[in-house]
């Protein structure tokens, strides 16, 4: 049943079929903006005899190399754990149509998610592209397509938890084309999930290049230091939230999420503009 098709998600054409099996995609997310050579050093020195493209959108990376996409996956969870956000195995290629999308994701999600596993399905959206309906509305949609291809295939009700899922099916959409992906929580190291939810996001911890500039901006610019009380609150809010696993919509999860990075980039930008560190 599942939990068989689950191993085979993506695995290499059998040897003397002709052509050459593809190789295997991971597209892989920096931890932020500002991090992006770091994640290329690591992809670099751990996966030395994969072809690395970048992408039109600043942080995101298309890995390929020989073998299967989800082990390839999870090695570089487990050896890029500091210096990326996510690897994903990209188990599928479709325009960037909402029916097309969810046909690839429900096929997707019957492949890889396990009996006993618990899924999400996450919507990224970038670039141009014809995706008219809400983001939220579009996750509840083609999670739902998913749901009812588990229920048909195992004939019971799948199990769904949309923080910290055990897996998670994606559609990183990048401009006119969607890449269907797969992520397990199982790939992430357990200390780097206890140190997601217990570490702040201080902004010290984040730029410890302009330490100094942050210190004395604080003390000298109201407006930055508004911000960054803004900034801090909005932060330990958001902590308390994962820590506590408060009842809350996703929704209003994200658009924290969300503003934080907007104070974030709004302080950055500060910082680069008072000079070098």
């Amino acid at each position: 049943m599942r939990a068989a098709r689950a191993q085979r998600v993506g695995a290499a054409a059998e040897p003397g079929g002709g052509r050459a099996p593809d190789p295997a995609t991971i597209l892989v997310t920096s931890r932020s903006l500002y991090t992006t050579r770091r994640a290329l050093r690591a992809l670099k020195r751990n996966v030395p005899d994969a072809f690395i493209h970048r992408t039109a959108f600043t942080g995101i990376f298309l890995v390929e190399a020989e073998g299967d996409p989800l082990e390839l996956a999870s090695r570089i969870s487990q050896q890029c754990a500091r210096e990326i956000g996510r690897a994903v195995a990209v188990v599928g290629r479709v325009p960037s149509k909402a029916a097309e999308i969810r046909e690839a994701a429900a096929r997707a999600g019957a492949a890889a998610i396990g009996r006993s596993e618990a899924f999400s399905f996450r919507l990224h959206k970038r670039g141009a592209h014809e995706l008219a309906q809400d983001t939220p509305a579009l996750e509840h949609e083609i999670g739902g397509a998913i749901w009812t291809a588990l229920a048909r295939s195992d004939g019971e009700k799948p199990s769904v938890r949309l923080r910290d899922p055990d897996v998670t099916i994606l559609a990183e959409v990048l401009g006119p084309e969607t890449l269907i992906g797969v992520w397990k929580r199982a790939w992430q190291p357990l200390a780097r999930r206890r140190r997601m939810l217990d570490e702040p996001h201080d902004l010290r911890r984040e730029f410890p290049e302009y330490a100094a500039q942050i210190d004395r901006l604080k003390q000298t610019e109201v407006e930055f230091a508004k911000l960054l009380e803004e900034y801090d609150g909005l932060d330990a809010k958001i902590r308390d939230l994962e820590q506590r696993e408060q009842p809350v919509a996703d929704a209003y999860m994200e658009d924290l999420k969300k503003r934080r990075i907007v104070l974030k980039d709004r302080l950055y930008a500060w910082l680069r503009a008072s000079g070098g560190s």
